[in-house]
């Protein structure tokens, strides 16, 4: 089997490419789209064709390749049935297998991500999308602050505990980059949910130096009083403000559980736990 791993450092985004040595069929799994350039390369170098494009998930950073690549080269989209994507050319559940060639793919759900993750078995290896949700919720759960380490569908007895998981943007535009404006539409629905957390809201965690930004905008926005010169994004930084209320709150920053993240060691587990064990001792 030839395998080559490709990496988007802007989308966090692993791609990887099987190719059968005999037949030369291939497919790629998580294309995005700026790289499609890259992998038609690498396909025409190798002498390859693409049979499918397999998506561990659907978010944007994942699939805008897929459409590209099927309209230059015939290839198949291939998604969980319940991804809510329409774009996909063969729907597939746990234990489907995809052949290409002499490589056998086996399916396997495996929701966290999304409510629509799915894993590729191909011999002693196994493609599994992005496990961001799995360090986040691991970490909640480690420091009492979620019921269960795991998240895997809306019925499987997670309860967060004085805890609320919320986004800056609401949207997962092409390549995972918002734009000012994107950025301004989503604003307005965090400033009024910081708005109604207030009265019990005492630490906000800030996944990422985009969070951390959103939150000192939202809080300005609101009229709090933020530290000036403005705090400087770090894992591990904080700050406290007061409120109209007269109580103390405090921000925490921490790298974003992403894969360039954890799969470099920029961020490992007990630093983020560290995190979160400091929001919730914070009083």
């Amino acid at each position: 089997m030839l395998f080559k791993q490709f990496f988007e450092p802007d989308t966090s985004t692993f791609t990887y490419l099987l190719a059968c040595e005999k037949t030369k069929q291939a497919v790629l799994i998580d294309t995005v789209e700026s790289e499609v350039p890259i992998y038609l390369k690498e396909l025409e170098a190798q002498g390859l064709k693409l049979v499918y494009t397999l998506e561990t998930h659907v978010h944007a950073d994942h699939v805008t390749g897929a459409d590209t690549l099927r309209q230059k080269l015939g290839s198949k989209s291939v998604v969980h049935r319940d991804a809510g994507a329409m774009c996909g050319d063969l729907l597939v559940t746990d234990g489907v297998h995809i052949i290409v060639g002499t490589i056998d793919l086996e399916v396997r759900y495996t929701p966290g991500h999304t409510n629509g993750c799915i894993s590729f078995f191909a011999g002693d290896r196994i493609f599994t999308g992005d496990s961001s949700g799995d360090w986040l919720y691991k970490a909640l759960h480690k420091n009492g602050l979620a019921s269960i380490p795991t998240s895997t569908s809306a019925d499987d007895g997670q309860k967060l505990i004085d805890t609320r998981i919320t986004c800056a943007v609401r949207c997962a535009p092409p390549d995972n980059k918002p734009s000012t404006e994107e950025k301004i539409q989503c604003s307005d629905y965090l400033i009024n949910e910081i708005e109604l957390l207030m009265p019990t809201a005492r630490t906000f965690v800030a996944l990422g130096s985009f969070a951390w930004s959103a939150i000192i905008k939202s809080l300005r926005a609101l009229d709090h009083q933020i530290p000036t010169p403005t705090p400087k994004f770090g894992h591990g930084e904080s700050f406290t403000f007061v409120g109209e209320d007269g109580t103390k709150r405090l921000v925490l920053g921490s790298y974003h559980p992403s894969q360039q993240n954890t799969f470099t060691g920029k961020l490992t587990e007990p630093m983020l736990n560290a995190v979160f064990k400091k929001a919730k001792s914070f009083k």
